[in-house]
């Protein structure tokens, strides 16, 4: 056993992360740029529950992390990818002693630099789905019950730009389930299904999600029909520290645009406006500080409310009440510009 990564990562002080859950949805917490090492307290793991870790990879390091599903003292699943080994290091912890090590037999994902999502899925078959950027990764058969988990911890060579915490959705029970999702095979196959390495698909049952789009190229037209109230869009990106730092996603009905959301590094403000008939409406700017910065991951929620508002927040704080001024439908949502699309989520 390699008892030196839990010297190093699992007797860690974790830090409790502070919660940035949006108060819009319901089943859903979440913590947004939490200290590293971080813990977020859990009620059990089992029937659905999902966590899901948005983190950007240290350029120049060991490049070795960790994130534990915790139990007091024990570690009921220790996932523990090493660039530097290749190797993806599955193992629990429990009683004071590491048990059998388990080595994910895939093609290794991971690579300094790189934006990843990595995400954890309770089978309700006592086992953990492990998918990376929406592909099925590795299936671990717990040890312990999923009943005990008090806590997920993440930790390492990285910086943890979000953790989700998922906890309402159907009962998940993995691939062939009956549900509508096509989950990658279990074989890790790369980033190479599409354009630009794009992966697409439905989300799993419980994600609050029927699309979920990794690295798409830039820009990216996502299809939709309509964005009716309840509907969500999220967009995880990094500004580049290159060109004009300006970037744009806008909601479309053909060559309409029903809302403009325009960041501008320069000017330190974002621009909200609608384009009908060949002509731009008014423009709005909120007020308040600029929450996007260079190099930076963010995310970018937008929810359709009721009264034709689109309710928008950055990294789980509100920014901006947007009123539709057309009863259009809106049929495309349009992301382009000076960034680094990680993922686009669509309900």
């Amino acid at each position: 056993m390699h008892q030196g990564m839990f010297a190093s990562y699992g007797h860690n002080t974790y830090t409790a992360a502070p919660d940035s859950s949006l108060q819009d949805v319901r089943g859903e917490k979440t913590i947004f740029n939490p200290a590293n090492p971080a813990e977020v307290p859990m009620f059990g793991f089992t029937y659905g529950h999902r966590v899901r870790v948005v983190l950007e990879m240290h350029k120049k390091s060991s490049g070795n992390f960790v994130i534990n599903l915790r139990s007091g003292l024990d570690i009921i699943m220790h996932f523990n990818p090493r660039l530097n080994e290749r190797a993806l290091i599955l193992n629990s912890f429990h009683g004071g002693r590491w048990e059998d090590e388990e080595r994910a037999t895939v093609i290794f994902p991971f690579k300094p630099g790189e934006i990843y999502t990595v995400e954890l899925v309770a089978s309700g078959r006592n086992s953990v789905y492990i998918y990376v950027n929406g592909q099925l990764l590795y299936e671990f058969r717990e040890r312990q019950s999923g009943n005990q988990v008090a806590a997920v911890q993440v930790s390492g060579d990285i910086d943890i730009h979000a953790i989700h915490q998922i906890m309402i959705g159907e009962y998940y029970t993995g691939p062939g389930s009956g549900s509508d999702y096509s989950p990658a095979p279990s074989q890790w196959q790369g980033g190479q299904s599409g354009q630009g390495g794009q992966q697409q698909g439905g989300g799993p049952p419980g994600s609050g999600f029927s699309r979920e789009i990794y690295n798409p190229t830039n820009p990216v037209q996502v299809p939709i029909r309509g964005f009716p109230q309840g509907s969500r869009l999220r967009v995880v990106l990094q500004m580049l520290d290159k060109g004009a730092g300006t970037f744009s996603i806008n909601l479309k009905n053909g060559n309409d645009i029903l809302m403009h959301f325009n960041p501008r590094l320069k000017e330190k403000s974002v621009v909200f406006n609608s384009y009908y008939d060949g002509s731009w409406g008014y423009e709005e700017r909120p007020s308040g500080s600029f929450p996007f910065e260079k190099k930076r991951l963010h995310t970018v929620e937008i929810m359709a409310s009721s009264n034709n508002a689109l309710l928008v927040y950055v990294d789980g704080q509100f920014l901006y009440e947007f009123h539709q001024r057309q009863q259009d439908s809106v049929s495309c949502i349009d992301i382009g510009g000076d960034i680094n699309i990680h993922a686009v989520y669509v309900s």
